[in-house]
């Protein structure tokens, strides 16, 4: 399974169906929170602070990081 390398603590959101995109493999994930629209929106599209724009950073270069540990994925290879 995709999923089965990210660490126990993380929370492990189910896929909800997938497609091909010019030649890539997209998979679309059960929201579990908020998505990014609908937070600025919250915060009347007034932007948002440098230090959660490092937090949100952080998360998705952790992700890159696991995927290619895991799966080779970030470093563009096709799932077979």
């Amino acid at each position: 399974m995709l999923l089965a390398w990210l660490p126990c603590v993380a929370p492990r959101p189910r896929p909800q169906e997938h497609f091909y995109f010019r030649g890539h493999l997209c998979i679309s994930f059960e929201l579990l929170s908020v998505n990014l629209y609908e937070f600025i929106k919250q915060n009347n599209f007034m932007g948002l602070s440098l230090g959660l724009i490092r937090r949100f950073a952080h998360q998705i270069l952790l992700s890159l990081r696991y995927m290619k540990v895991g799966t080779g994925a970030a470093r563009g290879r096709q799932p077979t």
